[in-house]
């Protein structure tokens, strides 16, 4: 197993044990809490997956397979039933777009003889299991005390990464790996939780935070901070500005200048805190726009010295690249159907970064991946699918932001919205609740109708 930068410093540590004592102490704590519902179960599966990548490493081999082999069994017996219990054209819809991109999916494996046994995980953790999910989400009866109850457990489970990420930090330090309970190697799900974290509590709050909700999103804030992410210091403003101002429709010029110290706060903690981000590389450094500014655009596009050079920097540079000369010069079926997804599964150090005119894999985002291993089809039906599943909200504003931002992780980031199990959970919930929520009759939601 590859190891991201970072693991292997902890791993000598020493100290790496009593860090998953804690997250195994919070696993208790929530099995303790939450009722012995299967969605709930499953929840507590998905976002604890890290401790079982740790085990695997660390204690039991195959631990890892075990558990998705696991994953993808328990969620066929548990959501399988619900796929055809909903025939309205949106879910038709959806339907066809997944039967094609599995159709595509086989013919790539097919084509190109990878691993059977790898080829079927992906496609069951990746692909099938959002989809599940959301029929599961979307075609059973959820009682308003089990939905106020499925709500608890998740601010419950995100209360408790945030409480890891602060033991994170007193015990490992600062750093990519390790996100919580979810992740153990690589830190993706720390730029993606944190987002539709803030859309969940905006989502279950009703638009109108309050004290502990503010207190949650800032713990939110504190899961990116620790891992030295660098995108959500630049999306979470946005998003805040955007809710208040376009989806709460905020048409007060008093209500709209109220938010904006929030949002500016948010914003300038997270440069000052992200050594990236700042000149000093420190973890409190001054606070200068123009040189954030101008790192976020190398970094995204490659310095201008670097887009000179044979090889493309930067996720946005290699986007780029792949939508211009590289679809001229690919052979017509590995343009259509790619070369296989093994290609991309390899490790930093095995990649073949030269073979794709890239400087590195970390510089391939979710769209460059699908390319290279599903090919264009692949590509197309599988944004076509995430498209159809937010399409289903009723709520158009709403439903903008998730479309927006849904395309900037797909496009300039890993792309794993409706991929990553925890984050995937989240994100469909936020999706297939959103318009239900205030519905409720409870004292956790506010009954008044949302604005369309």
């Amino acid at each position: 197993m590859g190891l991201v930068t970072g693991v292997e410093s902890y791993i000598f540590s020493g100290w790496l044990i009593y860090y998953y004592l804690l997250v195994l102490i919070g696993l208790f704590y929530v099995l303790f809490k939450i009722k012995p519902q299967k969605l709930n179960i499953f929840l507590v599966l998905l976002f604890w997956e890290g401790l079982i990548v740790y085990v695997d490493y660390q204690y039991i081999s195959y631990a890892r397979e075990a558990y998705r082999i696991g994953l993808i069994l328990f969620s066929i017996l548990l959501f399988g039933g619900s796929v055809f219990k909903n025939s309205s054209n949106s879910v038709y819809f959806i339907n066809v777009i997944f039967g094609l991109f599995t159709l595509s999916f086989w013919i790539t494996y097919q084509i190109n003889d990878t691993s059977l046994l790898t080829t079927a995980s992906q496609y069951g953790l990746k692909y099938l299991l959002p989809f599940l999910i959301f029929h599961q989400f979307l075609n059973n009866r959820f009682s308003d005390e089990l939905i106020v109850h499925h709500i608890d457990t998740i601010r419950v489970v995100l209360i408790i990464q945030i409480l890891l990420s602060v033991a994170k930090v007193i015990i490992l330090g600062f750093g990519e790996s390790i996100v919580g309970s979810i992740s153990f190697i690589g830190g993706g799900p720390a730029a993606t939780i944190p987002v539709i974290g803030i859309l969940f509590i905006w989502v279950t709050s009703f638009g109108l935070i309050k004290k502990k909700d503010w207190l949650l999103i800032l713990g939110m804030l504190v899961i990116v901070l620790v891992s030295n992410k660098r995108a959500p210091v630049i999306i979470i403003p946005f998003i805040l500005l955007y809710l208040y101002v376009y989806v709460n429709r905020t048409k007060n010029l008093l209500s709209f200048i109220k938010y904006i110290p929030i949002v500016v706060l948010v914003f300038y903690i997270g440069v000052r805190t992200n050594p990236t981000l700042n000149p000093q590389g420190s973890r409190w450094g001054s606070f200068n726009l123009q040189f954030t500014y101008q790192y976020i655009i190398d970094y995204t596009f490659g310095s201008e010295e670097r887009r000179k050079e044979d090889l493309t920097y930067g996720k946005g540079g290699t986007l780029l690249m792949f939508l211009s000369k590289s679809t001229l010069e690919m052979p017509l079926d590995e343009l259509l159907f790619g070369t296989g997804i093994d290609k991309v599964l390899k490790s930093y150090d095995d990649f073949d970064h030269e073979a794709y005119g890239v400087s590195s894999r970390g510089a391939i985002s979710g769209a460059v991946s699908k390319f290279i291993t599903l090919g264009i089809l692949g590509f197309i039906l599988n944004v076509l699918f995430g498209l159809s599943l937010i399409n289903t909200i009723k709520f158009y504003r709403l439903r903008n932001l998730l479309i927006g931002y849904f395309l900037f992780d797909y496009m300039l980031y890993n792309g794993t919205l409706i991929e990553h199990g925890a984050t995937l959970f989240l994100f469909l919930f936020v999706i297939r609740f959103s318009g239900i929520i205030p519905k409720l009759n409870s004292n956790h939601t506010i009954t008044a109708p949302i604005t369309q």
